[in-house]
């Protein structure tokens, strides 16, 4: 119930007052088929076809090319600064099991920070010690939430040029 409310009054708070566009009989038919459907589990066929219908591709590819032409010159940069020596406290934190990053003795290191860790980790089994493979990884992941943010304002039914444009400022 407390969910229901929380996302009745952030729909309202942006449908209404932040973002003025006129909604269509899609949107409405939508939220009458989702209203008593939690907000995570609203993922059907007719959901996905609204969300990857041929101007939502196009917009993803674009947003895509333009990160990646924006970074891609980053991938030629070695490690800087203090990457080698979190990487190797990483990779002693995780030295019996992987279970170690979350361990008391990774908050005795410079961050706590348990998924970065396994990041790290699991960036050195595929790469070794080669900067560029560290940088590709994250390279793809910020690529992919990217793509996230497009899709998460079109689920909150925002217009699709102010969805394109969040996610290229998100990604840029």
């Amino acid at each position: 119930p407390s969910s229901l409310i929380l996302q009745h009054y952030l729909r309202s708070f942006f449908l209404k007052n932040l973002w003025r566009f006129p909604r269509r009989e899609s949107n409405r038919l939508r939220e009458k088929s989702w209203k008593n459907t939690p907000f995570c589990l609203r993922l059907d066929v007719k959901t996905l076809n609204l969300i990857l219908n041929h101007s939502s591709l196009k917009s993803c590819t674009l947003i895509l090319l333009l990160c990646a032409a924006i970074y891609f010159p980053t991938l030629r940069i070695d490690f800087l600064n203090d990457d080698i020596a979190n990487i190797q406290i990483s990779l002693n934190n995780t030295q019996q099991s992987i279970l170690g990053a979350f361990s008391l003795e990774a908050l005795r290191g410079w961050y706590y920070r348990p998924l970065v860790d396994l990041c790290f980790v699991f960036d050195h089994a595929f790469w070794g010690w080669n900067a560029t493979g560290y940088r590709l990884t994250n390279l793809l992941l910020h690529l992919s939430n990217t793509i996230l943010v497009f899709f998460l304002c079109q689920k909150l039914l925002f217009p699709s040029n102010l969805c394109f444009l969040a996610s290229l400022f998100f990604g840029v």
